[in-house]
């Protein structure tokens, strides 16, 4: 019952338990609020989806916009509107994601009045941190030259790259921080020295062939280039002769061809050749007793007559003067003289004692 509107112990009893329920809910409903904040939060950045990096924040636009295509092996997390870096410059941010089946290709808005970036630079997806996102970062040529990079070109594969993998990272310092890493290096170390035990001189000798095959190397270092400039003069020649050669070995074809359409003939003709020089050896080797001796006296007849080779030109000389003078003279009834040589006649007397005149005169001559 309440007196002068102050409640009584019996009507405040429910409305201290009502209090004391509110005081308790309060700090459940705060933290609660704060966990699906942070859940939110968390989803948002890593969902591609609902990425704020997709936002058109900071994309160029104006005269100074140029698109630049860039090709990657991957794109991992690499959405629209993340961001790309020439330095520490922002300089655009990506337009485009999508992929030809083979590699990635990344279309990207630069503000070219931000920066001049050189023609034919590299690109690389990095990662900053483990939980921040990738942004694509322009390097610099070695030798930039005067071109500078325009809108509609691209970045093809080989000048570009993939970060260091934040996750393969710490795989492996996991990997080695348990202790796999090293208990793999102790079996390859224990298995090395299992497989090179008592086979240090081998491999000394080993290492001294090939120190001695360097310094040979180093000797007729100019030998061997002026070998390789030759063979390459040589294989130049040939290039250069192709036709001829071509043409050579068309011919060479139809020879071969040729004597394949007559390889009949061409084996009848060697059947002959193998008679008749049977033949001939068989004719040889009867002959040969009849021959022999005959020979024997043609030789030293030969040599005779080449040891008379100084003295038989001198009487020859004479001989002649002596002919000449004679036939000065006056010739009488009882004065003639034949002074004919018969040549033939004398050697036929000295080698067969006139046996080819006699057998001539047997032969029907006049004796």
């Amino acid at each position: 019952m309440t007196v002068f509107g102050t409640p009584t112990a019996k009507d405040r009893r429910p409305r201290d338990v009502a209090d004391q329920g509110r005081g308790w809910a309060r700090p459940f409903i705060a933290i609660a609020g704060v966990a699906v904040l942070l859940v939110t939060i968390v989803v948002a950045m890593h969902s591609p989806w609902l990425s704020l990096q997709k936002l058109p924040l900071g994309v160029p636009a104006g005269s100074g916009a140029i698109d630049v295509r860039m090709y990657f092996e991957r794109a991992d997390r690499v959405n629209t509107g993340t961001e790309v870096r020439y330095g520490e410059l922002i300089i655009g941010r990506v337009a485009l994601v999508e992929t030809n089946g083979e590699e990635a290709i990344v279309t990207t808005t630069l503000d070219s009045e931000l920066a001049d970036i050189p023609g034919e630079p590299f690109a690389e997806i990095r990662q900053p941190t483990a939980l921040g996102s990738p942004f694509v970062a322009i390097e610099p040529p070695q030798d930039p030259g005067t071109q500078v990079l325009s809108d509609g070109d691209s970045i093809p594969r080989f000048r570009t790259a993939m970060g260091p993998d934040l996750e393969s990272s710490l795989a492996t310092v996991g990997m080695l921080l348990n202790g796999s890493g090293i208990e793999q290096f102790k079996t390859v170390m224990t298995e090395l020295s299992t497989a090179l035990a008592g086979k240090g001189q081998a491999l000394d000798r080993v290492s001294d062939r090939g120190d001695r095959m360097l310094e040979l190397y180093e000797l007729h270092r100019q030998d061997i280039n002026d070998t390789m400039d030759t063979l390459g003069r040589i294989t130049e020649a040939l290039h250069n002769r192709r036709d001829l050669l071509n043409r050579g070995m068309a011919v060479s074809a139809d020879v071969v061809t040729e004597v394949a359409e007559n390889r009949d003939q061409l084996d009848d003709l060697m059947g002959t050749t193998v008679t008749l020089s049977g033949q001939l050896r068989i004719f040889v080797d009867s002959t040969s007793a009849n021959y022999t001796p005959l020979l024997d006296h043609s030789r030293a007849l030969l040599e005779d007559m080449q040891s008379l080779e100084g003295e038989a030109g001198p009487i020859l000389v004479k001989l002649t003067e002596f002919v000449d003078l004679f036939n000065d003279a006056s010739p009488g009834d009882y004065l003639a003289f034949d002074g004919a040589l018969d040549v033939p006649g004398s050697l036929d007397s000295l080698y067969s004692g006139g046996m080819a005149r006699g057998a001539e005169r047997g032969g029907g001559g006049e004796p």
